[in-house]
């Protein structure tokens, strides 16, 4: 004797003969079914064995609406949107009753998707039951196995630290001496290839700059480690921020006759936001010399 149960109450949601159904009336032993813009009429007791019901146990409803989350979060923004334009399709064409029969829905929609009518059917049926995680394979869930060890991803760190202060390496330079390194410490280790240790170099170096200008390399290895936190004035004059720019403008020394490139330092007054003085020089103005260009420049203002 089948335990099946149909829940034939108002809102309940059933998949009955190739189509997704609303129960939203019940008069008696007869219900009302809406799909989008289709209404049906039917006898409660004849959809007992042939309709399917879609609403899962409520039990589990909530750690099955998590364990949806997840899997939809775990997917990459192109999976994601390739799942979505596929459920597009089995709304518009599979779903949605027509005139057409659900065999003809189903070989419409494999058409557009480019695969079969069955695949089609079976698909659908996840769709209408689990929602965007019922089209999720379960292939793309699966951990990658990682091609390099992450022994040898530290020892390229410390490879690429240790040309913080000298001069810009090649990135083939970088591979043979964290390959040496990684040997040395784990001789039965294995070497990864030259196009993943490339692309693994790529990885490793973003935000170090080692194979760019050096002068910004050297300013991020030197910059406070951890989150910083933000200043916040409340009066006048209490914090001051520099900043620094390189101009397109070069002065000659009087002695040497050496062009230099010229700087344009900024003061700005961190509360009232107004800028406190403007100094141009061929080096940089740090916050210890600070206070002599704002002296400098205020006896100017006055004396003007």
């Amino acid at each position: 004797m089948s335990t099946t149960v149909l829940d034939v109450s108002v809102g309940s949601r059933l998949w009955y003969q190739g189509t997704a159904w609303t129960i939203v009336e019940l008069d008696g032993f007869a219900v009302t079914l809406r799909s989008a813009e289709q209404f049906k009429r039917v006898h409660a007791p004849a959809l007992a064995g042939i309709a399917q019901p879609l609403d899962e146990d409520r039990d589990g409803e909530d750690s099955g609406e998590s364990s949806d989350a997840v899997v939809i979060a775990s997917l990459t923004p192109k999976q994601r949107r390739q799942i979505e334009s596929e459920a597009r399709v089995y709304e518009q064409v599979v779903i949605v009753a027509n005139d057409e029969s659900f065999q003809e829905r189903c070989t419409a929609a494999g058409e557009q998707l480019g695969i079969s009518a069955r695949s089609v059917r079976r698909r659908a049926e996840r769709y209408t039951r689990h929602g965007l995680s019922g089209l999720v394979d379960a292939r793309l869930l699966k951990p990658k196995r990682r091609s390099i060890a992450p022994e040898w991803d530290q020892a390229c760190i410390e490879v690429l630290d240790s040309f913080t202060r000298l001069s810009n390496p090649t990135m083939g330079m970088v591979i043979r001496k964290a390959n040496a390194l990684y040997l040395q410490r784990y001789p039965d280790g294995v070497e990864p290839t030259r196009a993943a240790a490339y692309r693994r170099l790529h990885e490793l170096d973003k935000g170090r700059y080692t194979f760019g200008a050096a002068k910004q390399r050297r300013s991020v290895a030197e910059r406070p480690q951890g989150h910083m936190g933000r200043l916040r004035a409340d009066r006048p004059g209490q914090y001051v921020v520099l900043d620094t720019i390189r101009l397109d403008v070069f002065a000659m020394e009087p002695i040497t006759g050496r062009w230099l490139n010229t700087e344009l330092t900024v003061a700005m007054d961190l509360y009232s936001r107004c800028h406190r003085s403007l100094h141009q020089s061929h080096r940089p103005i740090d916050y210890a010399n600070y206070p002599n260009v704002s002296h400098d420049n205020g006896y100017r203002n006055r004396r003007s």
